[in-house]
């Protein structure tokens, strides 16, 4: 049987035969014997259900009627966990997390789990516990969130301190200010924006506590525009803001950023050619434009890959042990693979494998590794 979730009115119930209680089942024939109950095969469920003969039972029986007043909270609450189960069931496998149970609900069909965890089959227990595990993860995620704020804070003060001492100290002082301002917003371009990524943070926050990034950068940079430090953290904070802005579904925000960020890492790259990681810095900004360009411009997006693998090839062949530029190798390799897919296959194939060779070499020299 069961209780309506708005009124609390009970109408019959059918319950399949075989999820009853093996010690429940002598009594369940008496009652069939005495037509109390009914057995009868549902094609819909395809097994033998067993369910009360007449709603009119549930008034005219006393102790079933006392049984039912004693019930009403918990058969009301069962009512409204059987909306939302059948509800997550149908659901598809990629929306389920958005149909799981949270707050008083999931609370109380856990106590009721804990108390009657017979009146709940396999899967719809299954289906409290994945509730569980969600809110818990959402309280992971949202501790992690309030220390993201909290940099976000941070690089706030660190901003504002380095401005108030550079007015009131001497110009040594002023330098070590800028300096640590600098490398509390790389981390929070650098760590926090990388730590989010892929973590269910909303594409809005990001783009807001990365927009935020740049802007406090931008701050720095004033009267600084020839610290190259500086000049990085602005072009690895554009690149982040546009991958945000790419996924957010705003292309042409995203290329224009891309774009800004290309110009100074340009810039960098042709002030000091013999520093590796300016190269570097510069092989992922084309490679950033690249993926904004990628389905509205392939032959554009494939040039800018090459030049990107054009300068990977030679930060490999300076420093072969190095790993990062190793793996940075692999994608490019990867990315021009993807874009040749449909129009030469063989190119593709044979760039496929040159990445794999590379990423099979790295995981034997670091088993352990995590990293993408």
């Amino acid at each position: 049987m069961r209780a309506s979730p708005e009124t609390g009115a009970f109408t019959r119930r059918p319950a399949p035969l075989a999820a009853l209680p093996p010690t429940a089942k002598p009594l369940i024939e008496r009652l069939i014997d005495a037509r109390l109950l009914v057995r009868r095969f549902s094609e819909s469920a395809g097994e033998s259900v067993v369910e009360v003969s007449h709603e009119a039972l549930f008034r005219v029986w006393p102790l079933l009627a006392d049984w039912l007043r004693e019930e009403r909270a918990f058969l009301q609450g069962k009512g409204r966990f059987d909306q939302s189960f059948t509800t997550w069931r149908n659901v598809a496998k990629s929306a389920k997390a958005g149909a799981v149970l949270s707050g008083l609900e999931l609370d109380q069909n856990l106590a009721w789990l804990k108390e009657r965890p017979v009146r709940f089959t396999p899967e719809e227990t299954a289906y409290i516990h994945a509730s569980d595990r969600a809110r818990r993860a959402q309280r992971y995620w949202t501790r992690g969130l309030i220390g993201g704020i909290f940099a976000a804070l941070l690089v706030g003060l660190a901003v504002s301190s380095y401005f108030y001492i550079q007015q009131r100290n001497a110009a040594e002082k002023a330098q070590k200010s800028l300096t640590a301002a600098t490398e509390t917003a790389n981390g929070l371009i650098f760590d926090l924006a990388q730590k989010f990524k892929g973590r269910g943070l909303p594409n809005a926050m990001a783009r807001e506590i990365l927009d935020r990034a740049r802007q406090l950068l931008e701050r720095l940079t004033e009267g600084n525009e020839a610290d190259p430090a500086l000049q990085r953290s602005r072009v690895a904070a554009l690149n982040e803001l546009s991958h945000t802005l790419d996924d957010y579904g705003d292309p042409d925000g995203a290329l224009g950023l891309a774009r800004q960020g290309l110009l100074i890492a340009l810039k960098l790259a042709s002030e000091e050619p013999g520093n590796r990681q300016f190269q570097r810095d510069l092989s992922v900004s084309l490679e950033r434009i690249g993926d904004t360009l990628g389905r509205s411009d392939p032959a554009q997006a494939l040039t800018l890959y090459e030049e990107g693998l054009a300068i990977r090839r030679k930060l490999v062949a300076q420093e072969p042990g190095n790993t990062a530029f190793q793996r940075d190798l692999s994608v490019s390799l990867n990315k021009i693979g993807d874009t040749l897919g449909r129009s030469d296959q063989a190119q593709a194939v044979a760039l496929y494998q040159e990445g794999l060779a590379i990423r099979r070499k790295l995981v034997a020299q670091e088993p352990g590794s995590t990293k993408p």
